[in-house]
């Protein structure tokens, strides 16, 4: 389809999940909301066969057990990271990278082999590469739970996202959705604070016939979600990016002059309405705690979607990541790391690299099925980074 635009559809209401802090039980009139029953004063997850999870009957029909609702806090191993030589450490990995993440742990880094179909593992704490991990066709997008137990995948070349079990290292099961009239294939996937992988779809051409899904981590079962750009339709080339925290997903629409950039908030589990930046963008960031989201690593919005402000000085972009105070903005410039404080809008130093080249440009196009060149993550404890190079990956000591 073109380019044009039309009328949207109001959104529809968030539905209430839990009680919080108002209380509930028979008085408070608590309605649970989709895979939920209720159970005393509270909202608890439901399992596939509509009873309360207890982490039995679930399990053998391949979804999560554990770990939502509240995910719990991430699974760690204790293990120190290798230490990093000046100007990187190089990891060479033949293929087409396309999107790096790390885990909450600060003990792996993982990274989609499109060209490959799998995942590469570079484990932090040995500072090498484990055995890669198979999983669909065509990967791009990718998350970590915030328990640190699955990582999910957006497969590009299927109608599917994968599950992979962390702790076997292998595929637990596939996420399935019927593609729509465009003949969409997965693209870009986030997890959110309340149990969702929301993910956005793709397909071969330009324009309308991408959408924005929502699987539930509980069961699988997937939906539209109508509340997003023009009910639920969006580009071909829409990305999302949670903060660390998975409280707040910022996202994109690629691919169409107007610029529109959303937010969703899992407290309410609803995107709130577009903001049109009136410029092509390719890229989201956001901060750890959900706070500020830079959109090509150059343009600062609060969640409301108000601008804040402009990076001046530097070349770096388009990607970003956050440091995990919020204070700091580090986005690739060509064989560096450029330092951004996103209070006041400044370039303020640059990381090298000199382990591999690292050629990208402020005005690159991202590419759907190409290598990422520059996208980049940073430790939950903001002692490295690790960015896609122009040969794999190189991890940079933050000084």
């Amino acid at each position: 389809m073109g380019k044009g635009r039309w009328s949207k559809l109001v959104p529809v209401a968030a539905v209430v999940v839990g009680c919080g802090a108002i209380g509930c039980g028979s008085s408070s009139k608590l309605v649970c909301g989709p895979g939920t029953v209720q159970r005393g004063d509270e909202c608890v997850v439901a399992g596939m066969d509509g009873a309360v999870m207890d982490g039995a009957s679930d399990a053998d029909a391949g979804m999560p057990t554990d770990g939502f609702p509240g995910w719990g806090p991430p699974h760690c191993t204790g293990a120190a990271a290798a230490s990093v030589p000046s100007g990187g450490k190089f990891v060479p990995i033949a293929g087409t990278l396309a999107e790096i993440v790390v885990d909450p742990c600060n003990e792996h880094v993982y990274v989609t082999n499109s060209s490959s179909n799998r995942v590469e593992d570079y484990a932090v704490a040995s500072g090498a590469l484990q055995a890669p991990i198979p999983v669909g066709s065509v990967p791009v997008g990718l998350d970590v739970t915030p328990d640190n137990r699955q990582l999910y995948v957006a497969n590009s070349g299927g109608t599917n996202l994968s599950l992979v079990d962390l702790a076997t290292r292998r595929e637990q099961t596939k996420v399935n959705f019927t593609s729509g009239f465009s003949g969409d294939t997965a693209l870009s996937v986030a997890i959110t604070a309340n149990g969702k992988a929301l993910f956005s779809t793709t397909f071969a051409g330009s324009g309308f016939g991408g959408r924005l899904l929502s699987a539930d981590v509980t069961n699988g079962a997937v939906t539209q979600r109508t509340d997003f750009f023009i009910n639920g339709t969006t580009t071909e080339a829409t990305f999302l990016r949670p903060s660390a925290d998975h409280t707040v997903v910022g996202a994109i629409a690629g691919d169409i002059s107007s610029g529109p950039v959303f937010v969703y908030r899992a407290a309410a589990d609803a995107f709130a309405p577009e903001h049109d930046l009136n410029g092509f963008i390719e890229t989201v960031a956001v901060d750890p705690h959900g706070t500020l989201i830079a959109v090509q690593g150059a343009l600062v919005l609060d969640t409301n979607l108000n601008l804040l402000g402009t990076v001046t000085g530097g070349a770096g972009g388009p990607f970003a990541a956050f440091g995990p105070s919020g204070a700091v903005l580090y986005r690739p410039k060509s064989n560096g790391i450029e330092i951004v404080d996103p209070a006041h809008f400044l370039v303020t130093g640059t990381i090298p690299v000199s382990a591999d080249t690292l050629t990208v440009s402020a005005s690159a196009v991202r590419p759907l099925h190409g290598p990422s060149i520059g996208d980049l993550v940073v430790s939950p404890d903001g002692k490295w980074l690790a960015v896609i190079t122009d040969h794999g990956i190189t991890i940079l000591a933050i000084p």
